[in-house]
């Protein structure tokens, strides 16, 4: 760990050089116990740790670098729009008030950079939505009805994503509503149907001209493909892959006497 600290210190002001004990600790909560170090973007997450605790400097060198590539994300936007949202995602990712800064989310699995260009993306899509006005959300009752789901062999049933829901209910909530947001109308009616009405499986097929198996095919296939857009979209706004969303909810799991923040963070209501 002293010659990472070394390293990190190499590409840092110097006033950012790092501890090895407290780089190793910062490490270990992210990482768990017994780290690949060349999977861990140390000079970033160094980076990331400065600028939760209010360092000025880390701040000012994670907004040079990450310019770029915020600027490419709000592209679309026009420029008084690109500033407001520059704006909120400073404030959220560097602020500590009832919340965390999210740049404590940021896990050194990946370029600090790419992290950035999805916090900014995000923002803007959260903006962009406010401003429209109110948007077809995903309802809570067919969410929880996918989640836990009330048949003993559904495919909703899925430990790693109730896990997330109820630790990370906000971020899980918005992953949710863009999935649910992707489905056809019929699809989301037919889960209003049997989650939210509380219709069985012949009565929506009643309603929808068709055999009850095949209604029971179609909310199959809409549940798993539901569950697929779920972990597609919470990996999307973690910014990793797959695999380290499951490698995050495994070490969450068993350390829940660390601090949680800098796993996973809630996502405040655009």
């Amino acid at each position: 760990m002293a010659e990472l600290a070394r390293v990190v210190a190499g590409a840092l002001p110097a006033s950012l050089a790092p501890d090895p004990a407290a780089l190793g600790r910062a490490i270990e909560v992210r990482f768990g116990p017994s780290p690949d170090l060349d999977q861990v973007h140390a000079v970033d997450l160094w980076l990331a740790v400065r600028a939760a605790a209010g360092d000025e400097v880390a701040i000012r060198c994670i907004e040079d670098l990450g310019r770029e590539a915020i600027a490419a994300a709000l592209a679309p936007a026009a420029p008084h729009e690109a500033d407001e949202v520059r704006q909120r995602l400073r404030t959220k990712l560097f602020v500590r008030d009832d919340r965390a800064p999210r740049i404590e989310a940021y896990l050194g699995r990946g370029p600090l950079r790419a992290w950035l260009r999805v916090c900014a993306r995000r923002e803007w899509l959260d903006y962009s939505k406010a401003k429209r006005g109110p948007v077809v959300a995903a309802d809570e009752a067919v969410i929880d009805g996918v989640v836990v789901g009330p048949e003993p062999d559904a495919a909703a049933d899925d430990g790693e994503l109730g896990f997330l829901r109820a630790h990370y209910r906000a971020e899980f909530v918005a992953a949710a509503g863009e999935a649910f947001d992707g489905l056809t109308p019929r699809e989301r009616n037919m889960l209003r149907q049997h989650y939210v009405h509380g219709l069985a499986l012949g009565q929506v097929a009643r309603l929808n001209a068709v055999h009850r198996a095949t209604i029971h095919r179609w909310l199959a296939d809409v549940r798993t493909r539901l569950h697929t857009a779920i972990r597609a979209a919470l990996c999307d706004r973690f910014g990793v892959g797959e695999g380290e969303l499951a490698s995050i909810v495994r070490v969450v799991q068993s350390r829940l006497d660390l601090p949680l923040a800098p796993l996973l963070t809630t996502r405040e209501p655009g």
